[in-house]
């Protein structure tokens, strides 16, 4: 009954640190903008901090 979990797309510093340091969230995969490729290019080059998108998994009980 009802939701057991939440699933992230971490794109900032501050939602990374709280969701996986204080809230204990679990990265499920990480992306580092510097070598993400998407036809030839990459549109996030000059994303320097945060390095990387994270997918992050927390329980909600």
């Amino acid at each position: 009954a009802g939701f057991r979990s939440v699933v992230g797309e971490l794109s900032s510093s501050a939602t990374q640190h709280l969701c996986i340091n204080k809230f204990g969230h679990t990265v499920q995969a990480e992306i580092a903008y510097e070598s993400f490729m998407y036809e030839g290019e990459n549109p996030f080059s000059k994303i320097k901090e945060p390095p990387s998108i994270i997918l992050a998994e927390g329980d909600l009980k």
